[in-house]
């Protein structure tokens, strides 16, 4: 996996224009929230930085993986973006910040297949929604 600008990116999504407005939002509110992550200058760093975030749509596995490299979130903590490998193409990835990483993974169907924490070698995974088989994950 490997960092990619956002024309590249925008240029091997196949959807629609709504959705490539959506994960160009999505990619600027996750930048800003990881934003010590990625920004060089000291003075700036932590300007943008939130530690209590999450973004307010769904992206499929492929656009979270390219978003959170562009943020300079490839690793974080205990947190690696290749553990998104696990999930599979029913699976859309809410990116969150809890102090550290956060993900809300919503899988259509059943959930009986979703990663465990050990898994994804995540400190916390929590059911938050049943009905819509979301899935809470966080590492420290």
């Amino acid at each position: 996996m490997t960092s990619k600008s956002f024309s590249e990116m925008q240029s091997n999504w196949n959807r629609t224009g709504i959705q490539l407005a959506v994960y160009r939002q999505e990619l600027f509110d996750v930048m800003g929230a990881y934003g010590d992550c990625w920004i060089e200058d000291a003075s700036n760093k932590y300007s943008t930085r939130k530690l209590d975030f999450r973004c307010e749509y769904g992206v499929p596995v492929d656009i979270a993986i390219t978003i959170l490299s562009m943020a300079g979130v490839e690793q974080y903590n205990d947190f690696n973006f290749e553990c998104l490998a696990k999930f599979d193409d029913n699976c859309t990835i809410q990116i969150a910040r809890e102090g550290s990483v956060s993900l809300y993974v919503t899988r259509k169907g059943s959930y009986v297949d979703m990663p465990t924490a050990q898994d994804v070698k995540a400190d916390e995974m929590d059911e938050v929604s049943g009905e819509d088989n979301v899935f809470r994950y966080w590492w420290d």
